[in-house]
Parts: structure tokens; sequence; C-alpha cells
């Protein structure tokens, strides 16, 4: 599976491709300007399976995937998009696709992962296949109120609505998707209550529901969410008291609640009740009364809390001036001046082969090319020079200042892998990494206990990450973006696209001994070739 759960297939060669499929790639490529893609290799020569057409992966003379994230896609869907019934997933994310999702998509029964992000697609969401699992929508302009007929996917596990147009109610039957774990329906214009429904979704890890019109009182929905790690509900017109059955949700990373109409006092169990959290934004509310002791910073705290713009009993305590509170006497206050982000380490051997790769710190692919490289840097580190980035998109109404595929705790992961990079030696940044990547669903959680086994600073690149790590992950999303990487992983060899990792097309399939070889290749510096290079 990639970075989108998508599942992929291989390509075998020399079976001839079911004539429907033809006719509908060749339609979808004149409609979509299939000249103007940035890659269009083999398109309209012969067959898609026999000749490899970019993107495509075929099975048994069928096609089943189709990957042109970033390809300068522009145009419209053709019926006859509905005709590849073989199709198991597409990723046509990062595209300039306008119009509506085709009426005809419905008859691709087999397709289980729909990746569409950051199009113009506009229109109501059309019904979809019963099988998909995986559907990333964000970052388009649909409209209208989800129909009933989205209820057929019971096997969703991942829905990404985020910054779209849609409106009405949350339908009830959000709360019939037992597999669910991501729901990221914010930046939309959704409107009434909070359905109590969303108490049935036990593997729910990411809840985000925030910047649209909800109103009313939150409903108790946590008392089964025991794997809720990221909330985002700011930006609506809620109300009433901090959620009692919250607490429930012991393994909270990202707590975000801010410009609301909460209300009452703060519990005394926040925030210790949530030993993993790390972002706690409650900002631009009602919230009266003292601020609990367990906020005193002796005790175990959140490293970024704001409770400034709420009208708590004055005088605020002076050790709770690190969490921005504000009395009924006193302005919000201006939030901290950013630091600037400390230089990377510069290096010498100008002459060494560029090699860079950008991905998201929570994709498990991104994790196997960072495994590969843990050997790569043992063989070849003299002669390469390494750069690591990350994709990630600047939002600043999130608590990192960033939207992730993976949720906020992927952003926050992103930054302390930054850090390690920034601070460390390579080698040291790499272990790191690997460290991490042992139990991935849980970054940026093992940092401290990954960073003491390395004999690495925990609180060094903790700070690292909350004071310089927003300016850090900018500066490398600009430049995964200007290098148009926008799949995770992407690797670059001497300037030159390499690979897209467990991807189609790739030209170090093998991982650690083809990357190797072809960084042996490129060098033509003066010193000795490093032993790897003569294998």
């Amino acid at each position: 599976f990639g970075p989108l759960g998508f599942l992929f297939v291989l390509v075998l060669a020399g079976v001839p491709v079911h004539a429907d499929d033809h006719a509908a790639l060749v339609q979808f490529y004149r409609y979509m300007d299939g000249p103007g893609w940035k890659y269009n290799t083999n398109w309209l020569s012969g067959t898609p399976c026999e000749n490899a057409w970019y993107g495509v992966e075929c099975t048994n003379g069928r096609v089943t995937g189709l990957y042109l994230t970033g390809n300068r896609l522009k145009g419209v869907f053709p019926d006859a998009f509905g005709d590849l019934d073989q199709l198991v997933s597409f990723d046509l994310s990062e595209n300039q696709i306008t119009g509506v999702l085709p009426a005809t998509i419905k008859k691709l029964t087999h397709l289980m992962a729909v990746g569409l992000r950051k199009n113009k697609l506009s229109g109501a969401i059309p019904e979809l296949p019963a099988a998909v699992a995986f559907l990333h929508l964000d970052f388009n302009s649909f409209d209208g109120a989800l129909i009933p007929e989205l209820a057929k996917m019971t096997g969703l596990a991942v829905l990404g609505l985020t910054n779209n147009r849609i409106s009405g109610e949350l339908p009830e039957y959000l709360g019939r998707f037992p597999n669910l774990g991501t729901l990221l329906l914010g930046g939309n214009a959704f409107t009434g209550p909070i359905p109590t429904s969303l108490q049935y979704l036990k593997k729910l890890s990411v809840l985000d529901l925030s910047n649209n019109k909800l109103t009313g009182v939150l409903p108790n929905i946590f008392d089964n969410m025991l794997s809720l790690t990221e909330l985002d509900l700011f930006g609506n017109a809620l109300e009433g008291d901090f959620p009692a059955g919250l607490q429930r949700c012991a393994g909270l990373v990202v707590l975000d609640m801010h410009a609301n109409r909460f209300s009452g006092v703060l519990p005394p169990w926040l925030p210790s009740a949530f030993p993993s959290l790390l972002y706690l934004r409650l900002q631009g509310n009602q919230f009266h009364g003292f601020i609990p002791t367990a906020f005193e910073p002796t005790r175990r705290v959140p490293p970024s809390v704001d409770l400034s713009g709420n009208p708590f009993t004055c005088p605020i305590p002076y050790w709770a001036s690190y969490t921005r509170a504000t009395c009924q006497k006193s302005p919000a206050g201006e939030a901290p001046k950013a630091l600037p982000a400390p230089a990377r380490s510069a290096h010498g051997n100008d002459d060494r082969v560029k090699v860079e790769y950008y991905g998201e710190a929570k994709c498990p692919d991104m994790a196997s090319l960072s495994e590969q490289f843990v050997q790569v840097q043992e063989a070849v580190g003299s002669i390469m020079d390494l750069t690591i980035g990350y994709i990630a998109e600047p939002l600043a109404t999130y608590p990192t200042g960033f939207w992730s595929l993976h949720g906020q705790s992927e952003a926050i992961g992103d930054m302390f892998e930054l850090c390690a990079l920034n601070k460390y030696p390579l080698a040291a940044a790499l272990q790191y990494m690997h460290c991490l990547n042992q139990n991935q669903s849980r970054i940026p959680l093992p940092s401290d206990e990954c960073a003491q086994a390395l004999g690495l600073n925990a609180t060094d690149l903790q700070t690292c990450a909350f004071e310089h790590g927003p300016a850090l992950l900018t500066a490398s999303a600009k430049q995964a973006s200007a290098a148009g990487a926008v799949w995770s992983p992407t690797l670059y060899i001497a300037g030159k696209r390499s690979c897209l990792w467990d991807l189609f097309p790739c030209e170090t399939p093998q991982g650690a001994p083809d990357i190797i070889k072809a960084i042996c290749k490129q060098y033509q510096g003066a010193q000795p070739l490093p032993d790897a290079c003569n294998l």
C-alpha cells in the first residue's frame, strides 16, 4: 500500500489490453489535454499494458491503476472513464481538472481508492462505488449536501473533503463506517449540530470538523474513541462546557477548539488527562474562572498552549504566562515573534552527487525509502550530498500552520525530523528517523525515546520543533514544490527525478543497491570512489 493507502498492482507485459480500457484511456487523454502533460511517455502508442503507458498499471491485460499526480492534466472527465471497469485505484491529485465527477464513476465496482486532491472539481459529489475505502477529494470546489448514497461505502477508512464548499447538516450515516480512521471535513459550510452517531467510530484517529458553521452543544461522542489522536473543532459556533467525556481520549496529541462559544470553567484534569498532548488551543472562547493548577509548568504540560481571549478570573498566575491566558480586564495579547530558523549545516565537497527526496513523515513509503538511505549513507555517504524534505500545505488556521495528509501529528513529525537533520550529522538523523519509523503511526510521540537511545538531546529536539519547526517546514515545503515533488516520496539523483518510490516509474526499483549504483555512476569528483562503487 502506498501513501494514500492505494493498492498497487504489477504491470504484466505481453497480455492484450481490453478494448474498452484502450478506448476509455484514449478518450481520457484527449479530454485531459494529453499532449500538454508533463509526462506522457508511450500514450497512444500501441496498447496501454503492452506499451507501458506512463502512469497506467495493469493486471492480466486489464487496467487496474492510473497514477498521474501533478502531471499538468487540464480538462474534464469523459463519461467513458466509467468503462475502466477493473480499475482498483487512481490518483490524479494536484492537477487542473475541472467540471464534475461523472455519474458513470459508480460503474467502477472494483474501485477502492480515489485521489483527486487539489484540483478544480465542482458540483455535488455523486454516488460512488460501494467498495471505495480511501476517498481524497480535499482542496476542490465540491458543493451541495452529502447525498445518502455515500452511506453504501461501508468499508470507508479515510474520508478527506477538506476545503470544499459542501453544505447542509452532517449526516447521521457518518457514524456507520466501522473502519473509518480519518475524517477530514474542515473548511466547508456544514451547519447544524455534530451528530451523536459519531460515537460509534471506534477506530477514529483524526477528526477535523474545523472552519464550518456548526452549532449547538458538543455531544458526548468520545466514550468509544479510544484511538483518537487529533481533534480539530476550531472556527465554528459550538457552545457548552468543556466536554467531560474527552478525558477518555488519553492519546490525544492535538486538541484545537479555538474560536467557538465554549464556556464554563476548565476541568481540573486538563491537561494532565492527556500525557501525549503537544498542542492545546482554546483561545477565543468564553472560558472563565481560575486556570487549573494542572497547568503549572512544574507538571507535565503541552509545549504549545494558547488560552488567550477568554475572560479568566484576574489576576493570571505568574506561572501561567506561557499559556498566554487573558482575564476580564486584559487584552488578548500578541503571539510571540517567530525565532529565525537555524541554518542547515554547511558541507564542503561541492563535487558530491546531489540527492534529494521529499515526502511525508507518516507515509509508509517515506519510511521505506528512509530505511534504504540508512544503507546508502553508510555505503556512499562520502560522495553524496543528501537533502531530505517534506511535502505539506501551508494553512495558517491549523495548530501547526500546515495541513498534512495524515493529520497534524504528521506535520509535527515533519518538524521533529527536520530539526534532527539540522542539528545532527546525517547518519545520526537517519538513525533517529529509522527509530521513529518503527512505530510510525505514533509519530512524533516516540521522539524522546528514540533520542535517548541514540544519545541525542530530546529536549533540544522538542524545543527546536516548536520554536523553529514551522520556519523549517515552510522552507522545506517550498523546496519540495519547486522540485515538483507531489508524490510521497519522490527521489531525485543529480537533478533528475529518479523514482516515485514504490510506484512506477522508478529507475531504482531495488532500493539501496540501485540508488548506490546510480550515485556511483554520477560521481565525477576527485576523491576515490567508495568500496561500494567497485562491487
